[in-house]
């Protein structure tokens, strides 16, 4: 026999690709994001379903088809075994998870065991809202307001003293003011320490698993519950009466076996918080006031401005 070196880096091994897929509200635009964990593999995309006043449509199989052979360019960039989340912002067919699912499974009979993919859908205004109650006001507040009399309004008939009646104003010494010999400071020495941490409290965030599973269907008649529904929190501001912003994430798709599906919603969950810290970084200014990650919220701007503008 002879020794062959593997393909693949064993650091590289289990690299995660997120993709994010948001349809804009009139349905005639798709945009979608990627991003690997880092942020060093970014990439952004619009496609165009239908055009304004037109009959004709572009089938959406055909779209799916274009940001699968994006994601595939992306990935053969590196020798790795990809794990990737994709992510959508509004409820998906079934159908549309069968077609996915699919797509990964004819990727890895050319390539086995080189993809998972994970699906998840992302309720960007969720139904949970955590904030603090608004404190009573107390009695002994109560108290001080009805006791307090008003202040009394000055007798215009008091005789004042003018300067004459006091007296003569004091002569000055001859000897000059007083001086003042301010103290000599001393040199305060600047010690570094080793184990201080300077953390912003405001990015501290938390992440939830649901003992029960939210509804994932997009039809209000149809129950099709999740694999595993949690919410990922993130603090307003420096005081815990500030409350918390709040995203619910649904595990839709996993080719795992039902007992690690919360595993899996677990570890999207944490590299989601992730991502939203790297969206901030990146001064993202509709982040500043949620918890979304990178991907989905550059997707959901973008068929945002896509809606009004074309």
């Amino acid at each position: 026999f002879r020794l062959a070196p593997e393909r693949s880096s064993p650091l590289q091994d289990g690299r995660s690709l997120h993709i994010a897929y948001s349809k804009s509200l009139d349905q005639r635009w798709i945009s979608v994001a990627w991003s690997d964990l880092p942020g060093s593999i970014q990439k952004t995309m619009s496609y165009c379903l239908r055009f304004r006043q037109s009959s004709g449509a572009r089938p959406v199989s055909e779209v799916r088809n274009e940001i699968w052979a994006t994601t595939k360019h992306i990935m053969d960039k590196f020798q790795a075994r990809w794990k990737v989340q994709l992510a959508t912002t509004e409820p998906m067919e079934t159908d549309d998870v069968e077609a996915w699912a699919s797509l990964a499974d004819q990727h890895n009979k050319l390539k086995p065991g080189s993809l998972e993919l994970t699906i998840l859908a992302v309720n960007t205004v969720p139904d949970l809202i955590l904030e603090p109650p608004v404190p009573p006001i107390s009695m002994a507040m109560l108290n001080i307001l009805s006791s307090s009399t008003p202040v009394s309004t000055p007798n215009p008939s008091a005789s004042i003293a003018s300067p004459e009646q006091s007296g003569n104003a004091p002569t000055p010494t001859s000897a000059g003011p007083a001086t003042y010999n301010a103290p000599t400071p001393t040199d305060v020495s600047l010690e570094t320490d080793s184990e201080a941490v300077l953390t912003d409290i405001c990015d501290d965030s938390w992440l939830a698993i649901l003992s029960h599973r939210l509804n994932s269907s997009p039809h209000l008649t149809e129950f099709r519950p999740a694999l595993s529904s949690g919410y990922l929190l993130r603090r307003k501001g420096a005081t815990d009466g500030d409350g918390v912003f709040a995203i619910s994430v649904n595990l839709i798709y996993s080719p795992r076996p039902p007992p690690s599906h919360d595993s899996v919603l677990k570890d999207t969950l944490s590299m989601y918080r992730d991502l939203g810290s790297l969206a901030r970084a990146k001064g993202i200014c509709s982040v500043q006031n949620n918890t979304l990650p990178w991907h989905v919220a550059t997707a959901l701007r973008a068929q945002e401005l896509l809606s009004y503008v074309f």
